[in-house]
């Protein structure tokens, strides 16, 4: 513009005085809390007076880095413009940063940042963090559903943006629809979660449709990012994950389930449901039938299983006893057999063998071989292979070789084990290497003990026989203390055995056996006897022939030779009294005194004590006591006088009984001269003869029925007999004239 020439001298007359006022104006700036006066030159130099001087335009008295924040100019006079914080350092034109609360650089900072930042403060561009209820990039605008100055109104309704309380100008992101005040949000498909207020929107990734509520095709899922089950037909599902139609083979909703292996061409319903194959049952085909398993249902179940089902995937089940094992397929420890019943050989190592043949698979214990270790090692092993009982893997008193047959401290050749040299010094190979100096005593005139013997010849001491007893002896043939068992001879080195083949124990100097094997005993000669056929099982002592068990019924003595009395029905091994009498009115020893007759029915044990009881009018174990009655007691004089008539027969049958037995007593005497020859050697005491033959005589002298028959009863065992078998075997005899006769039915 250009000014008239009466103006121009004005104008110039303006322009001075404002640089004169402004050259007059004071220009302070707070440095480190300090008010300072920026007039004086390089007063507001960045770094102070220090950093003040000539900088490279030539200009002296200048700020070599700059002015403070605030200032501008070469020597820093100036203020920066407007709201500037920092402006150009040379001419101040250019705000670089605002004051607090105001933004725009461009326009020399004179925009108010918005009542909605926080603290009021913004960036350059008016950005900035809002107060509760703003929003927006620059906190200008009230979040949904508030309105107002300061938004602190509430809009009616909280999807809305409003002006006014009641209004709906758009929806808040995420929602659509105003007309129906935004109820209804946009769909998870919508890109940045924004729509249209129709509800259409550009589509996030995975999903299409008008409003993107829908996956593409393959996918499923909330976020549509999931593909839809390999199952599915066409490889289409809906947005769920449930498939339209399933492949050939599966079912389920997502067609995620493989048909049954038991379905018939492994095809099934959309539920599972199909057409058995063989030796598969149920709804869906998916179990086997009784007594199979496995993927085929084609595997047997173990026969260890309780019932005849097991799981299918691997043939568990719960086992029968002796049976062990997931399957139930092994037998318990120490069991074999097919049902494991039968008993491993004690002799397997680890008592375990082999479930089909009881095969020792582990091996035998020491002594024994074979594949069931029930066959015994060679008798110089001490232990064997299982595969052969002669090859000896261990032996008994040092000993070694395949065979055991090398003595300790001998060398012996490869395989035949015989002693050719001795080591460790001893000596005598002969001797199996058996002296040493060791042994020695008094420069070996005497040993150290008598378990050893003097070698003159070699002098040297050797360790005695081990046939001599006590392995003791004064040379190498003769034992001081006998020999040991089982040995006889001088020196000792013959077998009993070999006499008699019964033989244990036998004399040295004759070989005469003083103990035999079981069911034997030394007899007439020292030859080992059969034990007496009446022991019981025919056992007796190997060195007396005492009977072990006792003897069987009717005999007694040590070796049963003896028999019972005539009416006993068993006696006293020992003494050969009557242990029970054949007739139940017969008590005592012998079998000979008769019951009381106040026992009712005269019936009473061995000793004499009433066996059911007495008699009216009579007490005690015996019933020997008469109870008195008093006249009031109601007891008739007649009655008493059938009592003594009961008693005086009872009394009479007693005394016929004991002439009897009493009479036979003196004729078994009799007899004793004339049947001595067929009687074998009785002991003392009752009953000390031969019963079959005396009562055989007896029965030829008096005709009376013959023994075998009249007392076949006295060989019957010692049971307890009830009362109708004693009645009958009191009618088997009949009293006449002293004699007893037996009655044949």
């Amino acid at each position: 513009m250009k000014c008239s020439r009466q103006k121009c001298p004005i104008v110039r007359s303006l322009i001075l005085v404002l640089l004169w006022t402004k050259s007059c104006a004071s220009v302070t700036v707070i440095i480190d809390g300090v008010e300072v006066d920026c007039t004086p030159n390089c007063a507001c130099c960045k770094g102070g007076l220090a950093r003040c001087g000539i900088r490279s335009e030539g200009v002296e008295n200048a700020c070599l880095d700059g002015c403070v924040d605030g200032i501008y100019g070469l020597r820093c006079h100036n203020l920066c413009p407007r709201n500037c914080s920092t402006c150009d350092q040379i001419n101040g034109r250019t705000c670089y940063t605002c004051k607090d609360t105001f933004y725009g650089s461009d326009s020399l900072c004179t925009k108010s940042c918005s009542v909605g930042c926080y603290g009021q403060s913004c960036n350059m561009n008016g950005t900035c963090q809002c107060n509760a209820n703003f929003d927006g990039h620059m906190c200008d605008t009230c979040i949904q559903g508030k309105h107002g100055a300061d938004c602190l109104n509430d809009c009616d309704y909280q999807n809305c943006k409003c002006t006014a309380g009641s209004d709906c100008d758009s929806c808040k992101t995420g929602f659509y629809d105003k007309n129906t005040f935004c109820q209804t949000p946009c769909s998870t498909g919508c890109l940045n979660d924004v729509c249209n207020d129709n509800g259409s929107c550009p589509c996030r990734s995975g999903f299409t449709g008008f409003s993107c509520t829908e996956c593409i095709s393959g996918y499923h899922g909330v976020e549509c990012n999931m593909r839809c089950p390999s199952g599915c037909s066409g490889g289409i599902c809906s947005r769920n994950g449930t498939c339209y139609t399933c492949l050939s083979g599966y079912h389920g909703e997502q067609c995620n389930n493989t048909c049954s292996a038991g379905c018939s061409n492994k095809l099934c319903t959309r539920e599972g449901i199909c057409i058995c194959k063989e030796f598969f049952i149920g709804t869906f085909c998916d179990q086997c039938v009784a007594g199979k398993y496995g993927y085929d249902c084609q595997q047997y179940c173990s026969v260890g299983c309780l019932t005849s089902h097991c799981a299918r995937n691997d043939g568990s089940c719960e086992c029968r006893p002796n049976f062990t094992g997931l399957k139930c397929e092994s037998c318990k420890h120490g069991q074999y057999g097919l049902s494991c019943d039968l008993p491993c050989s004690y002799t397997c190592v680890e008592g375990t063998c082999s479930r089909s043949d009881g095969t020792c698979f582990s091996g035998c214990v020491d002594g024994y071989s074979g594949y069931t270790c029930e066959t015994y090692c060679d008798s110089n092993c001490a232990a064997c292979q299982q595969n052969d009982k002669s090859y000896c893997i261990s032996c008994f008193n040092n000993k070694s070789g395949s065979t055991c047959g090398c003595p300790s401290n001998c060398a012996c050749n490869g395989g035949d084990d015989e002693c050719t040299a001795c080591v460790n010094n001893y000596s005598y190979p002969e001797y199996q290497c058996k002296c040493h100096t060791n042994y020695c005593a008094n420069n070996c005139n005497t040993c150290i003990n008598d378990t050893y013997f003097v070698h003159e010849g070699l002098n040297r001491c050797c360790q005695c026989p081990s046939s001599c007893k006590d392995a003791m002896c004064s040379s190498q043939y003769n034992c001081l203390h006998g020999c040991e068992d089982g040995l006889y001879g001088y020196s000792c080195s013959n077998n009993c055995s070999d006499t008699d083949d019964m033989c244990l124990i036998c004399l040295q100097d004759n070989g005469a056996c003083t103990k035999c094997k079981n069911g034997f005993y030394p007899g007439t000669g020292g030859t080992c006897t059969a034990c007496s056929e009446k022991c019981i099982d025919n056992e007796c002592e190997g060195s007396g022939g005492r009977c072990i068990a006792g003897c069987v019924d009717g005999y007694w003595g040590n070796q049963c030779e003896n028999h019972c009395g005539a009416l006993c029905n068993t006696c006293n091994r020992s003494t050969g009294d009557c242990i029970d009498c054949i007739l139940t009115f017969l008590y005592g020893p012998s079998c000979n005194l008769s019951c009381s007759q106040s026992c009712i029915r005269s019936r009473c044990d061995v000793m004499g004590e009433c066996l059911n009881g007495c008699n009216e009018g009579y007490t005690g174990i015996r019933c020997e006591q008469q109870v008195l009655f008093s006249n009031a007691s109601g007891i008739s004089e007649g009655l008493a006088a059938g009592l003594s008539v009961i008693g005086l027969v009872v009394g009479l049958a007693a005394a016929m009984v004991t002439m009897y037995i009493l009479k036979r007593r003196r004729r078994v005497t009799e007899l004793k001269a004339e049947v001595h020859e067929r009687q074998t050697s009785f002991g003392t005491g009752p009953a000390n003869t031969d019963g079959n033959n005396q009562y055989e005589e007896l029965d030829k002298r008096e005709r009376v029925t013959p023994h075998n028959e009249a007392y076949e009863m006295l060989q019957t065992s010692t049971n307890p007999v009830d009362n109708k078998q004693e009645e009958d075997k009191e009618k088997d005899y009949e009293f006449d004239g002293g004699n007893v006769y037996y009655n044949e039915r």
